[in-house]
C-alpha cells in the first residue's frame, strides 16, 4: 500500500508542470492526451487496488465482530470493497503525508538556519538534533500506529476512528509484545518477498503469482493484528 501511494503521488506530482502548458501556443493535443492517459491510469491504479484492499478490511471487520465468516463472499460486494479499501486508501494517504511533513522540517529550518548561522558545524549540529528527536520518532511512531489505524477503521468502518492516536497507542501497549511481534514477522515476510518473486519469476507462474502472494500475505498480516485488536478492544469475543 505505501509504495502504491508513492507511486501515485510521484505520477500526480509529475502532471501538475504539465498542467500549466494547458496556455498560449504550448498546449497541444498530444500533451492534453498524455495527461489524460496519466490521470486515468492513476484512477484505475487506486480503483483496482481498493477492491482487493476492501476486501481484506471487510475480513478483518468480521474476525473483529465474530459476526460472519472471516473470508468474506465476493458476490456482488465490488462496489462495497472498492468504498472501504478507498478509506484504508485515504487514511494512508493522510498519516503518509502528516510523515512527510514532519520529515521536512529539518530542510525548511536549515534553510532558515543558513540565512543566520552560516557555519556548517552549527547547521550540522542542529540537523542532527533534529533528526534524532524530531524524524526518526516520526518514522517509528507511523510504522509503530498505521496497522492499529487502518484495523480501528475495519471495527465499525468509521474513517475518524483511525485519526484517534490517543486511543491507537493505549490500544497497541496494551499487548505491546504481541504488537511487536506481529509487526517484527510482517517486516521480515516483505523483507523476502523480493526474493520469493525473484524465485517465482523464473517459472512458468512468474508473472501471475505476485498480486496474490501479495495478497494473501496482506490478508493474513491484517487478520493477526485484527485478532490482537480483537483481544484488547472486545476481550469478551476474543473467546469466540
Amino acid at each position: 500500500m505505501i509504495v502504491f501511494l508513492l507511486n501515485s503521488i510521484n505520477r500526480l506530482t509529475e502532471l501538475l508542470p504539465s498542467i500549466s502548458m494547458f496556455n498560449g501556443s504550448s498546449y497541444t493535443i498530444e500533451r492534453a492526451f498524455q495527461i489524460a492517459l496519466s490521470v486515468f491510469s492513476t484512477i484505475l491504479s487506486i480503483a483496482v487496488i481498493a477492491i482487493p484492499v476492501g476486501y481484506v478490511a471487510q475480513s478483518a471487520h468480521n474476525l473483529i465482530k465474530a459476526e460472519s465468516a472471516i473470508l468474506p463472499e465476493w458476490d456482488s460486494m465490488y462496489f462495497e470493497y472498492f468504498k472501504k479499501g478507498l478509506g484504508i486508501f485515504f487514511i494512508n494517504l493522510a498519516y503518509l503525508f502528516l510523515l512527510f511533513f514532519i520529515i521536512s522540517i529539518p530542510a525548511i529550518i536549515d534553510k532558515i538556519i543558513v540565512l543566520f548561522f552560516p557555519s556548517n558545524l552549527i547547521i550540522t549540529i542542529i540537523n542532527i538534533f533534529l533528526i534524532t528527536v524530531l524524524v526518526l520518532p516520526a518514522i517509528a511512531g507511523y510504522i509503530l500506529i498505521i496497522p492499529f489505524a487502518n484495523i480501528s477503521y475495519a471495527d465499525d468502518f468509521d474513517f475518524w476512528d483511525a485519526f484517534n492516536p490517543e486511543i491507537i497507542i493505549s490500544e497497541i501497549f496494551q499487548n505491546f509484545s504481541d504488537y511487536l511481534l506481529i509487526l517484527f514477522i510482517s517486516i521480515i515476510l516483505f523483507a523476502i518477498l523480493p526474493a520469493i518473486l525473484l524465485f517465482l519469476a523464473c517459472t512458468c507462474v512468474g508473472i501471475l503469482a505476485p498480486p496474490f502472494i501479495m495478497f494473501y500475505m496482506v490478508l493474513v498480516i491484517a487478520n493477526m493484528y485484527s485478532q490482537l485488536y480483537k483481544q484488547v478492544k472486545y476481550p469478551d469475543l476474543s473467546i469466540k
